[in-house]
C-alpha cells in the first residue's frame, strides 16, 4: 500500500484497507441539525476538499473510481485538480479557519507528493 494511503487525513481514513475500496461518506446533515451558517459552510468546505482529494488520488490511479476499478493514471487531469486546490488555497487565504486552512494544505501536500511519486514511477517504466 502506498505511504500516502496511511496519511492521517479524514478522507484517506475512509479508505477501507481490507477491500481497497473507496466509501462515499455523505455530509452528516443530522449532525448539523441546529448548526449555524459558519458550521454548515465549514462542513461543506471539508466535504468539497475531501471530494477533490479523492478525485485527485483516483486520477493518479491510487484509489478505485466510482465503478470500483482502479484506473490508469491520468496525470494531466490529476495536475488540474491539484492546481485548482492550490488556486482555492491562494484565493481563500485569510478567509478560512485554521483547521480549514490546515486541512486544505495537507490535502494539497499529499496530492503533490503522490503526483511526484507517480511521475517518477512512470518515468522509470519509460526508461526500462
Amino acid at each position: 500500500m502506498p505511504w500516502w494511503v496511511s496519511f492521517p487525513l479524514k478522507w484517506l481514513a475512509m479508505l477501507d484497507p481490507s477491500k481497497q475500496k473507496w466509501h462515499r461518506v455523505p455530509l452528516d446533515e443530522e449532525g448539523l441539525d441546529g448548526a449555524g451558517r459558519e458550521e454548515i459552510m465549514s462542513a461543506l468546505f471539508e466535504s468539497f476538499v475531501t471530494q477533490q482529494g479523492s478525485l485527485g488520488l483516483s486520477l493518479l490511479g491510487e484509489l478505485p473510481g466510482v465503478d470500483g476499478a482502479t484506473q490508469s493514471p491520468d496525470l494531466e487531469n490529476a495536475k488540474l485538480v491539484i492546481d485548482q486546490l492550490e488556486m482555492l488555497e491562494h484565493k481563500s487565504r485569510g478567509n478560512l479557519s485554521p483547521e480549514e486552512a490546515a486541512f486544505l494544505r495537507k490535502t494539497v501536500t499529499v496530492l503533490r507528493e503522490a503526483f511526484a511519486v507517480k511521475l517518477d514511477l512512470l518515468r522509470d517504466v519509460d526508461r526500462s
